[in-house]
């Protein structure tokens, strides 16, 4: 024998009458409507079940359908109580029952209003009609569906303090629709209340704050005294002293803020006053790229940039420039150069102001396809977590041709120079995906080319380009169609440096506009196109010409290392991966304590910088 498994998530929360879930009871002349919720899933209806009067027997007064959750039970008698409740039902037996709620169906002719009094007070209430003056009369008959209101008058030394009985009695407009009961409640006045203060000396990293409190009338001196007794209606004003090296910082209790504190006696009151050490906070900002802490420690800005100390501290900021940044100095309660010394006596806000050079280091590993951006621009490879890594784009045959295709930030691409053919990482994700998200390789070149890419025309606008060793002639692809058109349409040049010159690119006067240069290997010269004629003026006449930059082996590198606007040159060294920029763009190497110095590499990678 099969016994089919009835199964009920506690079918019916409550039914809609007051009781479940806060919905009136629709009451009508001799009728009273139902609702419930359904919280069963395979019901086959509801019994419902009524008995008369709180203290009836209940009784199957009708059955539902599916998903019925409210039923109206007609033919009742006129102001007479009935509860019900409601269970589910299906061929497997039925749930348990709802709560049981009870209404009271609208009656014909009067209904009686009682009024009664409470409390350690006295009182008299009233009502508009029928009569009521309870001291002396303290009932009234009303015609059902009459609205009474009641008033409640407080004897001397007395208050009222509101309403309570039936629910329909708290705001002492009373509907008669059935008799009700309503309680009004009067309490004695005191002749005094206590005002009580507490201390709250708040122990905070600068120290333990202390102060005491006084009143006016007299009465309260906390420290000593901190309770009094006042007459009823006494206006007390209190007032907060920090102690030496402490500062008040405000009321709870009876009174908020920092002012003084005034309480009007009409009730027992406490206060508490809060002291704490005195301190002030010592504010860091920051312009360009770099950090600055703080000897004690507290600030370490970059991240913490704000810290409390106590009055009296004496603290020096040290600056720490990012790689490719340098300080420029402090403003603000500090100036000059090295390190900021300040003495705490109030809020204080210092200013310190790095370069913000744009373009950062890093290289192109050819054989494992592998990038290593220096996204932190510490000058340092932090590992994967902090810097930038991608794990293969392009191999060992490729040249890397970083460049800022849009929105300013560098993406990655290679050039085959085998076969001419350029691919370029437009999307970002550090994948080739061809000509679905990035753009097709193109051919511009041939074989042996060695890549380019700026902005040819000062406009906004990256475009390819190549030099050609054999013949050092220059192709730049003006109109960006990934073609070497005539001279006309793009533009090209052939009296630029030599076959073993090595080329470069960079906005040397900070124009927008990308002009060419060379570096020779053989000699450390460079020789840069700074009036863009794309010629070798005579005695380097419009151009410059730098004598000596770098070492034997050094590859070329071009940015805007001081966030100038302009590009200096400098120089990677693959065998150490050791890079030297001229940060002050003198064209001299000054040092690491002038230019700049850092390792970001290893033997066999190439160089390259960009905005990661």
């Amino acid at each position: 024998m099969t016994v089919r498994a009835l199964l009920f998530i506690k079918c019916i929360v409550g039914l809609l009458l007051l009781i479940a879930i806060n919905q009136p009871v629709d009451i009508l002349a001799a009728q009273l409507q139902l609702s419930w919720t359904d919280n069963s899933n395979n019901e086959d209806g509801f019994w419902i079940e009524r008995k008369a009067g709180v203290a009836g027997t209940y009784g199957l007064i009708s059955a539902t359908g599916t998903n019925v959750t409210s039923y109206i039970d007609t033919g009742l008698l006129d102001a007479s109580t009935y509860c019900y409740r409601v269970r589910a039902f299906n061929g497997g037996g039925t749930s348990g029952y709802s709560n049981e709620s009870c209404a009271t169906t609208a009656g014909v002719g009067t209904a009686l209003l009682t009024i009664s009094k409470s409390g350690t007070g006295t009182g008299v209430v009233t009502s508009n009609t029928g009569g009521i003056n309870c001291g002396a009369v303290c009932t009234g008959t009303y015609s059902v569906a009459t609205v009474v209101s009641l008033t409640a008058t407080a004897a001397a030394g007395s208050t009222f303090t509101g309403w309570s009985g039936d629910t329909d009695c708290s705001d002492g407009s009373v509907t008669m629709d059935v008799s009700k009961s309503c309680t009004a409640n009067f309490q004695l006045v005191p002749s005094s209340y206590t005002l009580s203060v507490s201390l709250i000396n708040s122990i905070t990293s600068a120290g333990t704050g202390t102060g005491a409190v006084t009143s006016n009338p007299a009465g309260i001196n906390c420290g000593v005294d901190c309770s009094e007794i006042y007459s009823a209606g006494t206006s007390v004003t209190l007032s907060a002293a920090p102690a030496s090296g402490s500062s008040f910082t405000g009321w709870s209790g009876a009174c908020a803020g920092t002012g003084s504190c005034t309480v009007s006696m009409n009730a027992n009151s406490s206060v508490s006053a809060t002291f704490a050490a005195q301190s002030y906070t010592l504010t860091v900002n920051e312009t360009g790229r770099g950090k600055v802490s703080s000897a004690p420690s507290g600030i370490d800005c970059g991240q913490t940039c704000a810290a409390n100390y106590p009055t009296g501290s004496s603290l020096t900021l040290t600056p720490v420039p990012a790689a490719g940044a340098s300080f420029l100095g402090w403003t603000g309660a500090c100036t000059g150069t090295g390190n900021c010394s300040v003495v705490i006596s109030s809020n204080t806000t210092v200013t310190a102001n790095f370069t913000s050079g744009s373009s950062l280091l890093g290289v192109f590993r050819p054989a494992t396809g592998e990038w290593l951006l220096d996204s932190n621009a510490n000058g340092t490879f932090d590992g994967c977590a902090i810097d930038t890594c991608i794990a293969s784009f392009g191999d060992v045959q490729d040249t890397p041709i970083p460049a800022e295709w849009t929105n300013g930030h560098s993406l990655i691409g290679v050039f085959d120079q085998s076969i001419a053919t350029w691919y370029i990482d437009q999307n970002g994700d550090g994948t080739l995906e061809g000509c679905g998200l990035d753009p097709c390789p193109f051919v511009y070149g041939r074989s042996g080319d060695i890549p380019l890419i700026g902005d040819w025309t000062g406009k906004g606008s990256m475009r390819v380009g190549v030099f050609r060793p054999s013949t050092h002639e220059w192709f730049f692809d003006l109109n960006g169609n990934h073609n070497i058109d005539s001279c006309r349409s793009d533009a090209c040049t052939k009296v630029f440096g030599t076959a073993t010159d090595l080329p470069v690119v960079g906005d040397w006067s900070g124009t927008g506009k990308t002009r060419i240069g060379v570096f020779r290997p053989g000699t450390l010269q460079w020789i840069l196109d700074l009036n863009g004629d794309r010629k070798i003026g005579r005695g380097c006449k419009g151009d410059v010409c730098i004598l000596s930059f770098g070492a034997p082996g050094d590859v070329p590198v071009v940015g805007d290392w001081d966030g100038s606007g302009s590009d200096d040159i400098g120089v990677y060294r693959p065998s150490t991966g050791e890079w030297f920029l001229d940060f002050n763009g003198n064209g001299v190497f000054d040092g690491c304590l002038v230019d700049l110095c850092a390792t970001f590499g290893q033997a066999g990678d190439l160089p390259v910088v960009g905005k990661w």
